[in-house]
Order: C-alpha cells, then structure tokens, then sequence
C-alpha cells in the first residue's frame, strides 16, 4: 500500500543557512553581538546562579544565560549540576541529481518524532549487545531550486558524533520514496548527509529558566523542527527574559532533575 489518505496542507520550503544568515543579519541590525567560531567549553556558576561562560576567546560573563546548543546542552548543564533531559537524535537526507519532473508540493507522512522521544533510553547494556533498533523511516520528499530532489526522514538515538547506521537508514528512505513515486527510482544519488538533532523526553521544547540555577534559561529540545520553530522560541526566550512571561506546558520543570552528586575521590577508587 503506498498510502491510506492524504490531506493538502499550504507550505513553503525555505533554505536553512539563508535563512539562518538572514535572521544573523537582522539581529545585528538590532544590536546584537554574534561570535562565530567561538566555542562555549563550560558554563559559569556563582553560588546557585548562572554567571557567563568560558569560551576559546575567554570568559564572557552575564546576566543571564540562554541555553541553546542543541543536543550538547546537557554535557553544558551538567558542570553546574543539572540533567538536561534532551537526547541526541540521528537523522539523514538523501539529495538526487536534477530530476526531469517538478514535484508540485513537498509530500510528507505523518510526522513520527514522538515515536524517538517515546522509546526508551539507551543503556550500555543495549549499546555492548548491539541492541540499537532500526531507525524509524517516514518519506518527506521535496525539491530544491535546482531541482534536485531532497529525500527523508530518518530518526536513530544517538549517542555521540561518530554513531552513524546510514547503511540501514539510507536504503529505508530510498524505498519509501519510491513506493510513493516508482519514477524516481532512476533518478541518480548526488549525496546523503547526517546530523544529530536535540529531542527531549516528552518530545516538546524546553523554553524557561533552570530550577535551582538563577539566570540560566534553557531553550531546547526541539529535535528536526528547530530551524521551524526557531522565531518563536527566540521570541519567548526573550519575552521570558524580560517580563517573566513563560508558557508552563514547556517549563524545564515538568522533566529536569539534578544530576547525581559527583563521586570523591576516595568513592571512585
């Protein structure tokens, strides 16, 4: 069965680094200050409050702190203490060639996220007997200025940089596009890409400041949708900043817990 019903659903693709840079730009048109290439190694605590961070360019200190950085939040957070509950999530994109057809809309499935965030956690039992699972495929088909077809989704747990089982994910979308459209299927491959997307427990965004932690605010966990959601989780982390205005349903509160205390010395021989 390709597929049980449909719905048509107005929507517009957009480019994410252009978009990205364009959204850079009006932010300095604004005031804003944006280091590029500037790595953030830790983050800075003075007695139960959030006060800047160490970065390869030296320490920037702060008022308050937004807590962006995708899936690498909780290694951040867990030098102050907190378990973030965010985990990375592995995805891949097939991109073909020019295809000699314009697809008139972008075709995508049921959105499947929740599925990730639902499954149990890795533990390194799972991890040492190989019991990963196969990762969950949904088709998400589109095509770019030039044509190309741009093919997805795929969604693995992740557990580092260098984790990557394309060889299964890979042939999954391949399949799934081409039961939906048999005349892609001798449109050439030009290239496939990864990356790791920051999902939380319950599958929503974390937006609101840290339990315990003043002026330190996490904004996060929004897996595959962040570039989408993007704008409005700025535009509340701001509004929350300022007038202390945020919305519970997304409150870190519902999931974060402290981190477990650090063992001492004598502990850990």
């Amino acid at each position: 069965m390709r597929c049980a019903a449909g719905a048509l659903i107005p929507a517009r693709q957009v480019d994410p680094g252009g978009t990205v840079s364009a959204w850079a730009e009006e932010a300095r048109r604004h005031g804003a200050r944006i280091r590029v290439g500037c790595p953030v190694r830790s983050l800075l605590g003075d007695g139960g409050r959030g006060s800047g961070a160490a970065t390869d360019e030296g320490v920037i200190f702060a008022g308050c702190v937004v807590l962006a950085t995708g899936w690498e939040t909780p290694r951040l957070a867990a030098g102050l203490g907190i378990d973030v509950p965010v985990r990375g999530v592995r995805g891949w994109i097939v991109t073909t060639r020019p295809a000699q057809f314009r697809l008139r809309r972008p075709i995508n499935e049921v959105d499947f996220s929740g599925g990730v965030a639902a499954a149990p956690l890795l533990t390194l039992g799972d991890v040492a007997e190989g019991n990963v699972g196969a990762p969950i495929v949904a088709a998400q088909m589109r095509q770019d200025a030039a044509r190309r077809l741009v093919l997805g989704a795929s969604l693995a747990p992740a557990i580092g940089d260098a984790d990557d089982d394309g060889a299964h994910a890979v042939p999954s979308i391949c399949r799934r596009a081409i039961e939906l459209i048999p005349a892609i299927a001798e449109v050439p491959i030009a290239e496939t890409r990864t990356c790791v997307r920051p999902v939380s427990f319950d599958g929503l965004p974390l937006h609101g400041p840290v339990d315990g932690i003043d002026g330190l605010v996490l904004a996060c966990g929004h897996g595959s949708h962040g570039l989408t959601w993007g704008p409005g989780c700025g535009e509340a982390a701001a509004r929350g900043v300022l007038e202390g205005e945020w919305d519970p349903a997304l409150s870190p509160a519902r999931l974060e817990r402290k981190a477990a205390p650090r063992p001492t010395d004598s502990a850990a021989r």
